[in-house]
């Protein structure tokens, strides 16, 4: 398994079209060779203005190659609660056939540090965030 950002940032806004055409095509070159490697390519979420950043630009990008995956980082989510996001994606990936998490990745946060830079609150909640883990992993 090969875990990939979809961009780097910062994105302008009024470019934001133009990134996640290339990412798209972009990624599909790459599922294209991690398929002949015969490894599987998962799509991570990012903060702040990278792609991914929301459920439904993350769900526009997985629907763009049935091979790519997803990787949930609950360290780069900052517009929305992380269980939102989840209950969100599962809701636009099941309805548009977008394949669920692969890799939910949990490791050590700076919350508080990025608290204070983005003024989001990072609290999660991890019984909401769990159950809906469990819904997008069926």
């Amino acid at each position: 398994m090969a875990v990939i950002h979809p961009s780097s940032e910062p994105i302008d806004e009024r470019e934001r079209g133009l990134y996640l055409k290339n990412a798209k095509a972009s990624l599909k070159v790459l599922a294209d060779r991690a398929q002949e490697l015969g490894l599987i390519l998962a799509v991570e979420n990012l903060p702040r203005t990278c792609l991914c950043r929301d459920s439904e630009e993350t769900a526009q990008i997985l629907k763009s190659d049935d091979r790519l995956r997803f990787c949930f980082d609950v360290n780069h989510l900052l517009i929305d609660s992380h269980a939102r996001f989840l209950e969100r994606f599962a809701r636009q990936a099941f309805r548009r056939c977008i394949f669920p998490i692969t890799i939910l990745r949990t490791s050590g946060t700076r919350c508080r540090d990025a608290e204070k830079l983005t003024g989001a609150s990072l609290f999660c909640c991890w019984k909401r965030l769990i159950t809906a883990v469990r819904f997008c992993t069926r």
